[in-house]
């Protein structure tokens, strides 16, 4: 449905919004409702939904976050690097990012005077 979005977001939309109540929906198909939303000038609807895909962000950059820092434990240079850049890309603003780019540096540098 969501690719259905690039050539009829009204006939999407509606369709997506059919499962609304039968399944959880993930950043694509909220992106699609609210650019439907959107369409159909519904500024609640557009606002609810947009509401959502920011939770969900907020809640992959707080697991990634975690995970960033057990990486940083066991000292996953590669690992701690790549869950970083996705962070940043999500949010370049997200809290505590500064002191994460810290530690992620700290623990590259520690890796390479290492080798």
């Amino acid at each position: 449905l969501t690719g259905m979005a690039e050539t009829g977001l009204k006939q999407a939309g509606e369709a997506i919004l059919k499962l609304v109540d039968n399944v959880s929906l993930e950043e694509p198909q909220l992106r699609v409702l609210i650019r439907y939303y959107g369409s159909i000038k519904n500024e609640q609807a557009m606002d609810q939904f947009s509401r959502r895909l920011v939770e969900l962000n907020n809640t992959r950059i707080e697991r990634m976050t975690r995970a960033l820092d057990i990486a940083i434990n066991k000292k996953a240079v590669l690992r701690a690097k790549t869950l970083l850049t996705r962070i940043e890309s999500m949010n370049p603003n997200a809290t505590g990012l500064g002191e994460l780019r810290k530690k992620v540096d700290a623990l590259n540098n520690a890796d390479s005077s290492a080798t």
